[in-house]
């Protein structure tokens, strides 16, 4: 049996023994099963370990969590708004062929150059254009409180 040295700080004495390759295992070893498996994505896994996702948290100020909230509110309401001028059926996987991003619109200064913005973004809205027109001034409304 092979002996590795576990404290090097000056004692040169062997403290660990390690089995030599010639060694038998113990019968534990010989009649255990395999506890590392290969999974389906070339990974290992451990059979007896559920596998867990993991989620980063982070933990904002009440200002910045109140400001995402508003903000998660208007794009939920942009979605549900969206939804009403293309016609989209309730509870229908079907979706709108518009795609409005709120931060292009933070993002333009001018309110003639957000309108001319979302007015492109909603050029195939099947809706008429007074109520296209509304979304608008009420998602206009929205964007200068956030």
């Amino acid at each position: 049996m092979a002996w590795v040295n576990a404290n090097t700080c000056g004692n040169t004495k062997p403290s660990v023994p390690l089995p030599a390759p010639d060694d038998d295992l113990s019968p534990a070893f010989r009649n255990s099963e395999p506890r590392v498996g290969f999974d389906g994505r070339g990974g290992v896994s451990n059979e007896n370990c559920k596998e867990r996702d993991k989620y980063l948290t982070a933990k904002y100020p009440k200002h910045t969590m109140g400001l995402i909230r508003k903000r998660l509110a208007v794009e939920d309401w942009i979605d549900e708004q969206l939804k009403l001028i293309y016609e989209v059926p309730e509870n229908s996987l079907q979706t709108y062929d518009a795609d409005i991003d709120l931060d292009d619109i933070l993002n333009i200064d001018d309110d003639d150059e957000r309108i001319k913005y979302i007015e492109d973004c909603l050029s195939s809205a099947p809706q008429s254009p007074a109520v296209v027109k509304q979304f608008i001034e009420e998602l206009l409304e929205k964007v200068r409180e956030l």
